[in-house]
């Protein structure tokens, strides 16, 4: 297949082979970035279709085309209207946003090594523009507290469970003859 067949393909035509070649095990049919990738394409693709649920958007295709959405419709415009979708009120936080549109702009990068698109027009200034800072966290990055604050409370937890064993143990043997028979029949 020419480069100029490829650039009159759909989208999603690309997005097996993508997700294949990027997916882990046999085939390339498994792994998280190969699920994850692939939910975001296809929100992608709806996207770029006009199938997002705002009547005010058409898609990428122009509006007297009845069409799926081709790689000849990308640039980087079309780029920066979905970094502004995904950071538009959709209630995302800045490191998701960040994820998800990086998974579009790898997509984009394949594209273009494959003969798809001519530039990798999801990394350009312009269409990168919208998307919100990137605060330096990863998914996964969580963690609120210090070393000191973690060493702290796990301290503290601990000092109550020793007080609290502590405190049972020494209880006369007619205080606990449930808790006592409980445990010898568990034996």
């Amino acid at each position: 297949m020419t480069p100029r067949e490829r650039t009159n393909q759909s989208l999603a035509s690309s997005f097996e082979r993508y997700l294949q070649d990027k997916g882990k095990g046999r085939g390339g049919d498994g792994g998280n970035y190969r699920r994850n990738a692939a939910r975001e394409l296809e929100r992608f693709a709806e996207w770029a279709a006009g199938d997002r649920g705002d009547d005010d958007w058409t898609g990428i295709v122009p509006d007297d085309v009845d069409r799926e959405p081709t790689f000849d419709d990308l640039d980087e415009r079309v780029f920066r209207e979905y970094a502004r979708h995904l950071g538009g009120d959709r209630g995302l936080k800045q490191n998701t946003v960040q994820t998800y549109y990086r998974y579009i702009s790898a997509w984009c990068g394949w594209c273009v090594n494959e003969g798809y698109l001519e530039a990798h027009y999801a990394q350009r200034a312009s269409a990168m523009a919208p998307l919100p800072e990137d605060d330096g966290r990863k998914p996964g990055d969580q963690q609120a507290w210090t070393s000191e604050q973690r060493h702290a409370l796990t301290r503290h937890v601990d000092e109550r469970a020793r007080d609290g064993v502590e405190a049972y143990t020494t209880l006369p043997e007619e205080l606990t003859p449930s808790i006592s028979s409980e445990r010898a029949t568990r034996r």
